[in-house]
């Protein structure tokens, strides 16, 4: 069975974060280049068009796997829809995500089935996306795309982020176009695609409207571009976090600022308490504790937050059996706890 990729419409925007002296602020811009949505299935556009169509080929018939703690990599029947591609280089593992949301207007849906709406769909997706992320300066592709079949037409919609850090997108559409086709070729961050093939039986192929396929070059490539396009695996934000800490050198608001809040509240530290562990969002451990460490002893202040203590439904700080101490009260103690290790001495 013949199946081939044809792409319909391609919007494309220059992404920036620049620092605004009249506001002492960071401002997102994005800018959609040439001003307008390209149908790169004209002759002008002949080199872009095939490097798009080979890394979607490549991605849409990678293996994947469905859980990123455990790396189980699934075998694919799409390995066979490209097999001139498939073959080529290093195989490459994506990643299927669910969408956290069920409404049929997802963000996802509206690009997909976005006809003269498209252009004013994907700059909302655009605007959304970059006010997400902190600082960033790159390139943004939405795709629509169609998988074609002696017997079926299926349609997509990919998002491919990638890196520029040289000099500005021309203004002219046939320049600019010129400058992002090794950017998409060699310098792309993660690509999506909505919705994900699943399988086929004969000649008919099967999709899920509920998922969408994945790569990145590493785990913690864009989180933001996920979290825009209402992406969100199982652990994907603890994979994240750890990825991070581990080969960075970042302050804990520093791997906030770059994951992003709705991410820092969804991943986890562990507090080690009298040998208890305790599970923290690393967004509450940020903004709500404060660790105390005096030569008596080790504590948590805990701001912002109520604080319970229940034994079988009742609360014991409302029914007073549990004593309230100040800062002063604490520090009180302290003392004399000091003082009485010093009279045994």
């Amino acid at each position: 069975m013949e199946t081939r990729i044809k792409i319909s419409k391609v919007a494309l925007f220059e992404c920036e974060t620049s620092f605004n002296t009249d506001t002492q602020k960071d401002t997102p811009t994005v800018r959609l280049v040439g001003d307008k949505i390209f149908n790169i299935q004209s002759k002008d556009y002949e080199h872009l068009n095939k490097t798009l169509e080979f890394n979607l080929k490549r991605k849409l018939s990678s293996q994947y796997c469905e859980d990123l703690s455990k790396v189980d990599v699934k075998e694919t029947f799409t390995e066979e829809l490209f097999p001139e591609i498939s073959k080529r280089g290093r195989k490459i593992i994506s990643v299927v995500f669910s969408l956290n949301t069920k409404k049929k207007d997802s963000i996802l849906n509206n690009l997909l089935d976005a006809k003269e709406s498209f252009r004013s769909e994907c700059s909302k997706f655009a605007n959304i996306y970059i006010n997400y992320k902190k600082k960033m300066r790159g390139v943004l592709a939405i795709i629509q795309f169609e998988l074609v079949s002696t017997k079926q037409v299926i349609k997509f919609i990919s998002i491919i982020t990638a890196d520029f850090q040289n000099t500005a997108i021309s203004t002219d559409p046939e320049k600019a176009i010129k400058q992002l086709d090794k950017v998409f070729d060699e310098n792309f961050k993660t690509i999506i695609i909505f919705p994900f093939l699943i399988g086929r039986k004969g000649d008919k192929f099967y999709i899920s409207e509920n998922q969408a396929k994945v790569h990145q070059k590493t785990i913690s490539s864009d989180p933001n571009l996920l979290i825009s396009a209402e992406l969100d695996p199982p652990d994907f934000p603890q994979k994240i976090l750890e990825d991070l800490y581990k080969n960075n050198n970042y302050s804990l608001q520093e791997i906030i600022d770059q994951i992003g809040e709705d991410y820092a509240k969804k991943a986890n530290v562990i507090l080690n308490i009298c040998s208890k562990k305790l599970k923290i969002s690393l967004y509450d451990f940020v903004n709500c504790f404060d660790l105390i460490h005096e030569t008596e002893g080790q504590g948590l202040f805990i701001h912002g937050k109520e604080i319970g203590v229940d034994i079988s439904g009742h609360n014991l700080l409302n029914e007073q059996k549990i004593r309230k101490l100040s800062l002063n009260d604490l520090s009180r103690k302290l003392k004399e706890n000091a003082e009485k290790k010093i009279q045994k001495n």
